[in-house]
């Protein structure tokens, strides 16, 4: 199975927890894997708005707009 994901592909990353740290920095984890990572707030952003609604190219141009620089989502 084939699974190209594009900018027009919408991920739903809805069920990562994420959790503010210090210092501006984050965990994102899953929950039921045990598996989690710190990340700075703009991927932290990313995530959140990785809900399965909007598309990757949708959170990116959003995420740039807010950050006001070209953040590579992919």
């Amino acid at each position: 199975m084939n699974m190209d994901i594009t900018t027009f592909s919408k991920v739903d990353c809805s069920h990562l927890s994420i959790q503010e740290d210090i210092d501006d920095e984050f965990t994102i984890g899953d929950p039921y894997s045990g598996e989690f990572l710190r990340v700075p707030k703009v991927a932290a952003d990313v995530i959140e708005m990785l809900d399965g609604r909007s598309s990757i190219g949708e959170v990116t141009e959003e995420v740039n707009k807010k950050y006001a620089e070209e953040v590579d989502v992919f």
